[in-house]
């Protein structure tokens, strides 16, 4: 798969004006950008705003979760007005609903199943929802900080 390198003036929407602004015109293409709160604050909600906004500009979105059930997603997405099962038909989102410790294995590897998903969905944004979960595989910050490359750099390498 071959990609260009993104200008940092590429910037992605979260489908706000007023969010949009408070970032500097949305997040920089290409880069990993961490949203931290406490739980139940709207982090999966914003996570999945920012897929349906690249969704309307056809750049098609990929969740990762490693708490919340799909059924569930679809559920309170479509009360959002979003309905993540047609979405998933027509090609342009998908739900991996997987364990930290599964999901990582699988970045390591370019032939596993999750590589296979990104080249066929060839998402252009991924929420990975939530990346607090690799606490639990490490106490070690040197390990987490690792962890953290090993994600950001599989998707770069996945393009």
């Amino acid at each position: 798969m071959t990609t260009r390198a993104p200008s940092l003036r590429e910037r992605l929407s979260f489908g706000s004006k007023e969010l949009d602004e408070m970032v500097g015109g949305g997040l920089i293409k290409g880069t990993a950008s961490l949203i931290s709160g406490a739980p139940g604050v709207g982090k999966t909600t914003l996570g999945l705003q920012f897929l349906m906004a690249g969704i309307k500009n056809d750049q098609p979105g990929l969740m990762v979760s490693f708490e919340e059930f799909p059924a569930s997603l679809i559920r309170d997405a479509l009360q959002l007005g979003w309905d993540l099962k047609a979405l998933d038909k027509e090609g342009l989102f998908k739900i991996i609903f997987t364990s930290p410790e599964v999901f990582l294995g699988s970045l390591k590897a370019q032939d596993s199943p999750l590589a296979e998903t990104l080249r066929t969905v060839s998402p252009e944004r991924v929420v990975v929802d939530s990346t607090a979960h690799f606490q639990r595989l490490t106490n070690d910050p040197l390990e987490l900080r690792d962890i953290y490359n090993t994600l950001v750099n599989a998707f770069k390498r996945e393009g």
